[in-house]
């Protein structure tokens, strides 16, 4: 390799590890989905439609960021982690999350309630 060379291969390998570095700024980590976890999936980019679906294949070294989805219907999808939403509606197994789960009165204020004085509201026993 001549001198030229070796500089030129040196500036594309920088400028290769600058766009990467700019991306992995900006780039979101998304967590790991399990096999058979029920998700919800975008079939077309171009539309907001989510679709349930449910995982039957992880990633692997030839396509690190694809998993294959089935929907109820039987199609099968290729996915990119981007178009896939866990089903949030699904308890995950974890400690302390099933207490939660089964709370299904929500949360109220323990404050007690006072009518304002600005609008001079009597209440009946002489007291506001």
């Amino acid at each position: 390799m001549t001198q030229q060379q070796k500089q030129a291969k040196k500036k594309m390998e920088k400028e290769k590890k600058d766009i990467t570095e700019a991306y992995n700024r900006r780039a979101k980590q998304y967590r790991e989905l399990s096999l058979h976890e029920p998700v919800y999936v975008q079939l077309d980019p171009n539309h907001a439609q989510w679709q349930q679906a449910t995982i039957t294949r992880a990633p692997n070294e030839e396509q690190p960021r694809s998993y294959e989805v089935q929907l109820p219907s039987g199609a099968t999808y290729s996915r990119n982690r981007k178009f896939i939403r866990p089903d949030l509606k699904q308890p995950e197994h974890a400690p302390g999350s099933e207490q939660e789960a089964t709370s299904t009165e929500p949360r109220r204020s323990t404050r007690p309630r006072c009518a304002p004085d600005r609008l001079n509201y009597s209440r009946p026993g002489g007291t506001n």
